[in-house]
């Protein structure tokens, strides 16, 4: 669905295999359900419960299990003490 976006995001953040991403703002996870079905580790950030219950529930439609960490946080205070993401 979000894949041709998804790969020109990839293309533009230079983003390789292997690498941790960080969706903030991620909504109701098609960006980061896109990231994970091309191999990438995801977080998912966003404020709302509502979003992140619907990301949720996107993620196990598409993938049966729970494959992407969703967080509920604010992009003005992200839940991470380092940096450990490669993209976001």
């Amino acid at each position: 669905m979000f894949i041709r976006e998804t790969n020109r995001s990839i293309k533009w953040l230079g983003i390789r295999r292997n690498m941790r991403i960080v969706d903030v703002g991620c909504g109701v996870g098609l960006h980061s359900i896109a990231f994970a079905e091309m191999g990438y580790e995801v977080l998912g950030l966003d404020f709302s419960k509502e979003m992140l219950k619907e990301a949720k529930q996107n993620e196990r439609r598409r993938f049966g299990a729970a494959k992407i960490h969703f967080v509920l946080a604010s992009a003005k205070y992200l839940p991470v003490k380092t940096m450990i993401f490669d993209a976001a």
